[in-house]
């Protein structure tokens, strides 16, 4: 047998065997209607990893934004090793159906990049988005770090916890022995289910919390961004209306000073009219003064011309 691996997708290819026979075998050899239902399943599954194959997705902000919350959900990094490529397959799925084509390894090597950027040029992610968008893979990132380290710590925890539980056991093998006979109810194989299932639960209920926190957080830069809005748009209108009012105090003076120069002007005309009518008052009165001096004379000059005439 010959393992083929596509798109994280381990397919076996056996040596001979036709396509029926193959699909034979995946759905369990039976020829009934839902073995075909199983292979039209397998087929369409098929047909999606090789459209994320075929057509290569190029990610942008919003791809980031819903990779890492997946990511957040799912997380791989906290997973056993033979796990962790199951969580990645989840996370390729999911992705498919949001219509981001991507296989696990394309998950997986965008998810590098962005913690690479993250931890040694965190600024290099402004230029992927919006500022708005940066704040939120951000905080993303932020959180799968404290997740990263959190996964981590619980590690080392219980590698701790085993070795001082063990240390007594390789210091006297004769107690080991009676350990493995005894019933108590601390190593019981009853009691262990229940241990692992407490902490699987404390570590969802952690991540859950973690994850809400997360939600708050982003609550909470909404808000600071949308109360930021307001308040440019509140200033933006108060500058406006104060230029309307100095445009409208402007337009004020100017139509006083029209108003005044319009009045001078009116002064000035009325000015010219009585110095013109005074000026022609002035010469009427002359010519009144020079016609009554031609009438006496007129009188005056023939009588004495006649007396002296007479003498």
């Amino acid at each position: 047998m010959i393992e083929v691996e596509e798109l994280g997708e381990a397919v076996e290819v056996g040596n001979g065997l036709s396509v029926d026979d193959r699909n034979r075998e995946r759905t369990g050899g039976n020829g009934d209607r839902g073995s075909d239902e199983d292979i039209e399943v397998y087929n369409g599954a098929a047909a999606k990893r090789n459209t994320a194959r075929k057509r290569r997705f190029v990610f942008n902000a919003k791809a980031d934004i819903v990779l890492l919350r997946l990511i957040l959900v799912e997380r791989p990094f906290a997973k056993e090793y033979g796990r962790m490529r199951e969580a990645w397959k989840n996370i390729a799925e999911k992705l498919v159906e949001t219509e981001i084509l991507v296989d696990d390894r394309g998950a997986r090597d965008r998810y590098s990049f962005l913690m690479k950027m993250y931890r040694k040029e965190p600024q290099g992610l402004r230029r992927l988005g919006t500022d708005e968008e940066f704040e939120i893979k951000e905080k993303l990132l932020a959180s799968v770090c404290d997740l990263i380290r959190e996964s981590k710590r619980g590690k080392g925890d219980a590698s701790l916890r085993g070795f001082g539980q063990h240390t007594p056991d390789a210091e006297d093998p004769r107690g080991q022995g009676m350990k493995r006979s005894s019933g108590s109810e601390e190593d019981s194989f009853e009691d262990r289910p229940r241990k692992k299932d407490r902490a699987g639960r404390g570590s969802s209920e952690h991540t859950e919390a973690l994850y809400i926190a997360h939600l708050n957080r982003l609550e909470e830069t909404r808000i600071a961004w949308e109360k930021e809005r307001l308040l440019r748009e509140e200033q933006s209108r108060k500058e406006e209306l104060k230029e309307r009012q100095l445009d409208r105090r402007e337009r004020e003076k100017e139509r006083l000073l029209r108003e005044k120069q319009l009045t001078l002007e009116r002064d000035r005309i009325n000015i010219e009219a009585a110095e013109r009518a005074e000026i022609r008052k002035g010469e009427e009165k002359r010519m009144d003064l020079m016609e009554s001096m031609v009438r006496i004379l007129q009188m005056t000059v023939p009588k004495a011309v006649g007396e002296r005439m007479h003498e």
